[in-house]
């Protein structure tokens, strides 16, 4: 987990709703529908967003911000503030300000994973989780992601780190269920917020198949992780992440920029 310490929420199957529902926060307990069971391949072919509670008794949109206070960097664990010098083209000198992690092992700070999972009788479903996140004061809907420990390096290493978290995070990325796992693709280094840090990344693209009967995976969260995962449909995610923020969601940027660029590339926005 970094930093670490279909269509609408109302169509989510009542048996894979779990406590995100049954303890409710009210915003999705009142978006309940009414309680029947359903197979697992119907549940696939109904091409809803399915959600998991990796937790049977709470949810990440129950924490909340106590208090904010400045802090020393001497004190910072995970973060450190930089003065920087520069060289405009100009020539004028010129000082910025940066934020920038502190637990960088190698040439890369993390790892996101897209994960996109394909069922025969299903249309294919990318891999989501929410939990909170303090700096937003929100859940947040973002892709599985995680740090990259030292001896990961190359994308050999990348590869291994976004496995290792994918498993941790949601359960997926193993061939335990009788699946195909396959990284498609890991990406160069990537710079989250250049105007503010120089915290940077590579995305790795998983594709797994599964049979419709396949278990669901169990996740396997550390200590202080609460975390939901989600199986959206690939069609219409940018619409889902709208409807996401429209339950009290705060929705990572780079997956919003994801979605835009499938309604881009499909023809619904813009012009190419």
């Amino acid at each position: 987990m970094l930093g670490r310490c279909t269509h609408c929420l109302a169509r989510v199957p009542p048996p894979l709703r779990t406590a995100l529902v049954r303890r409710a926060s009210p915003s999705l307990a009142a978006l309940a529908p009414p309680q029947r069971t359903l197979s697992t391949s119907s549940r696939l072919r109904s091409s809803k967003i399915l959600s998991f509670n990796t937790s049977s008794t709470m949810s990440s949109q129950d924490a909340k911000v106590l208090k904010t206070a400045p802090l020393q960097d001497s004190d910072a664990k995970w973060v450190g503030l930089r003065s920087i010098e520069w060289v405009d083209p100009t020539g004028k000198q010129r000082k910025w300000e940066s934020a920038d992690r502190k637990t960088r092992k190698g040439d890369v700070d993390a790892v996101a994973i897209m994960t996109i999972i394909h069922r025969p009788s299903s249309e294919p479903h990318i891999l989501l989780i929410s939990q909170y996140r303090p700096p937003v004061g929100q859940s947040c809907i973002e892709m599985p992601a995680g740090l990259i420990d030292a001896g990961e390096e190359g994308d050999e290493g990348t590869n291994r780190a976004a496995l290792r978290e994918l498993e941790e995070e949601t359960g997926y990325g193993t061939d335990k269920q009788g699946g195909k796992v396959k990284i498609q693709e890991t990406t160069p280094t990537m710079f989250n917020d250049p105007g503010l840090t120089g915290a940077n990344m590579k995305m790795v693209v998983v594709n797994i198949e599964l049979a419709d009967n396949a278990d669901e995976p169990v996740a396997k969260p550390e200590e202080g992780e609460f975390i939901e995962k989600y199986l959206v449909p690939v069609k219409g995610l940018y619409q889902s992440l709208k409807d996401f923020q429209a339950k009290g969601f705060a929705v990572d940027a780079r997956l919003a920029h994801l979605a835009i660029g499938l309604e881009v590339g499909a023809g619904k926005m813009g012009r190419l």
